[in-house]
């Protein structure tokens, strides 16, 4: 448990350095102006506005974090043979899981301070509900699969181009595939009808995890939804990094 701490240290001090996550904040910072400008030219809508499209803005620069810096992260480590000394003194699963945790206090911490920035315009413009901190749990959730994917693609491919694309795509194809699935079912073909039921389920419900809507307009989901939501994600990425290690056990550097 020491060395998973070390290494998930280590990462997260690296990441706090990077020029990338003040990139990012910046650009979060862009958004949150915009979503202001925005509001104000939206007639009866401008709370509910500036709640939504802020935690989306929240939402993409986080998801910017995790492709842009943490994957490139790894494929650094690879290069400038930081990672031969990782694995001299870590073990192949200690150092998956440091940076997997890792990787995940600075996504954290970069939604932390999104949330605070939201808050204090919300605040000013009297549209504040505590519902807000629940939205970016699911996000935070969310992020934390995706992450695992990324470290997943890692350690199958040598090409971090290879690993941006997937990861994106799977992001993106979480997040669609249930509304896909209910087209599907209702105008596809047998075929697709059945291929794409199974395929689904091997998917990221992304899209089980998605409340921001719901958050906009203060209202939060029941209970045994954010648990079973809570399992759910936790199951996943318990998967993912099972799996990420068997790999990466296979692995020649």
């Amino acid at each position: 448990m020491r060395n998973i701490s070390s290494v998930s240290l280590l990462t997260f001090k690296e990441g706090l350095r990077e020029r990338i996550f003040y990139g990012i904040w910046v650009l979060f910072l862009f958004i949150l102006l915009l979503n202001y400008i925005l509001s104000q030219i939206a007639y009866g809508e401008q709370t509910k506005i500036l709640r939504d499209v802020g935690l989306a803005g929240i939402e993409l620069t986080g998801m910017l974090m995790v492709v842009f810096f943490m994957i490139n992260s790894f494929y650094r480590d690879k290069e400038n043979k930081m990672l031969e000394v990782y694995l001299v003194r870590f073990s192949r699963p200690q150092f998956i899981l440091g940076k997997f945790l890792g990787s995940g206090l600075v996504v954290l911490v970069f939604l932390l301070l999104g949330l605070a920035c939201l808050s204090v315009l919300l605040l000013f413009n009297k549209a504040f509900y505590f519902s807000l901190f629940l939205g970016i749990y699911f996000i935070f959730l969310k992020l934390l699969i995706i992450l695992a994917f990324g470290l997943l693609f890692f350690t199958l491919f040598g090409s971090p181009v290879l690993a941006y694309l997937l990861t994106l795509a799977m992001y993106i194809v979480g997040s669609s595939a249930g509304s896909a699935l209910q087209i599907i079912s209702q105008e596809g073909s047998r075929f697709s009808k059945v291929f794409f039921k199974y395929y689904y389920y091997l998917l990221p419900h992304l899209d089980k995890l998605e409340i921001k809507l719901m958050v906009a307009y203060g209202k939060v989901p029941q209970i045994s939804y954010v648990l079973t939501s809570t399992l759910y994600a936790v199951a996943y990425i318990c998967f993912l990094l099972f799996l990420t290690i068997f790999v990466f056990q296979k692995k020649e550097f």
